[in-house]
Parts: C-alpha cells; sequence; structure tokens
C-alpha cells in the first residue's frame, strides 16, 4: 500500500535530514520525495511516499511529530502518486 505523509516544519537546514534518516533507521523505503517551493521562507512542506502498512505508518507519523520543529504530520492511505 502507497503511503503519502505531508510534513510541516520550520525551514532549518537539518529539519530535512532528520526526516530522511528517520525513515533510513526504521527501514522504510522512499519512493518519492517532493518539498516545494513555498512563499513563506520560513516554513517547508515535505511530502514523503512509501510503500508500506498501515500499523507501521501511523509509528511514523507520531515518530515524526516528536521532531523538534516539525509543526505537523498528515498521512494519507491509497495509490495516490506525488
Amino acid at each position: 500500500m502507497t503511503l503519502k505523509f505531508v510534513v510541516a516544519a520550520r525551514n532549518k537546514p537539518d529539519v530535512l535530514a532528520r526526516v530522511v534518516m528517520l525513515f533510513h533507521r526504521s527501514a522504510v523505503e522512499i519512493e518519492s520525495i517532493r518539498m516545494p517551493a513555498r512563499r513563506k521562507r520560513s516554513e517547508l512542506q515535505i511530502a514523503i511516499c512509501v510503500n508500506g502498512q498501515q500499523a507501521q505508518s501511523q509509528r511514523m507519523s507520531a515518530i515524526l511529530e516528536k521532531i523538534v520543529d516539525v509543526a505537523s504530520v498528515e498521512m494519507i492511505l491509497g495509490k495516490q502518486k506525488l
């Protein structure tokens, strides 16, 4: 099942690295990642598609929310592609 995480965070140099390393440490392969330009330079939005199971995705979502600079995490289930 394809899972999409939409992460809103403060625009700091290490936020993207911490998010990607979280997936790496959990042995979750990222299918695609997208970080569109934002009007507000102080915020960023990261959209990550992975192939996984719903139980694992809920755990990943909870861990993502604990990252200091992450404001919110939205998880979308289904076969949506970026």
